[in-house]
């Protein structure tokens, strides 16, 4: 959940230059995603983990926002949300039948694009924020993390969640050197970073470590 800002942990430390580089860099970013379909990149066990997660902890009738949204987001479809999709590919958001209103943006343009600006989205408007097996693709996840808290309400709850199966050609090298323990301590610096405290944090773990 989201509290107060906090200082009671450093910053994290940023990926290097080096630790932003992907495999696949002569194919930009929306040219691969675009060939890749934009449906889930997560395997059908994870999403039903996934499924799992956010019914658990996704109030119904609450309003939802889907960072790097594809043609899926990964909600209950039994219960209502107002669903706003954050994605690069303009088709594969309009294909998706959950999302109310789209935002067609790169998360990783240089510098980060600032959604409570250009985005055209209000601080603090969003009860829910998902970042569904986002992470290893993000080049700048500290930005992107720092974004979702910015929009979250005071009560908000922020579900990250990411599998170890990942197109290798388009996560990040500083993903990829992590093991799984170094990457979970990663992404608590990141939200302690962006403002969280760690005492709000909730870790849940299923499969292979």
């Amino acid at each position: 959940q989201k509290p107060s800002k906090t200082s009671e942990e450093s910053k994290v430390e940023a990926y290097t230059e080096e630790d932003r580089r992907r495999q696949e860099e002569k194919v930009s970013d929306f040219d691969f995603w675009t060939a890749a379909g934009g449906g889930s990149e997560l395997e059908d066990t994870f999403a039903e983990l996934a499924l799992d997660l956010t019914r658990s902890r996704v109030k119904a009738g609450g309003r939802v926002l889907d960072l790097m949204a594809g043609s899926e987001t990964l909600l209950a479809p039994e219960a209502a949300y107002f669903v706003c999709g954050v994605g690069l590919v303009d088709e594969h958001l309009r294909n998706n039948p959950l999302l109310d209103q789209t935002v067609t943006v790169d998360l990783n343009d240089t510098p980060g694009p600032d959604l409570c600006g250009a985005g055209g989205l209000e601080p603090a408007s969003f009860d829910t924020v998902l970042c569904s097996g986002a992470l290893p693709y993000l080049t700048h996840p500290e930005h992107a993390i720092a974004q979702g808290v910015e929009l979250l309400t005071e009560d908000g709850v922020l579900v990250v969640s990411w599998t170890s199966s990942v197109r290798a050609e388009k996560a990040t090298a500083g993903w990829l050197r992590m093991d799984t323990t170094q990457q979970l301590d990663f992404v608590k610096h990141l939200l302690v970073s962006a403002g969280l405290s760690s005492s709000s944090l909730r870790v849940d773990v299923s499969g292979p470590t």
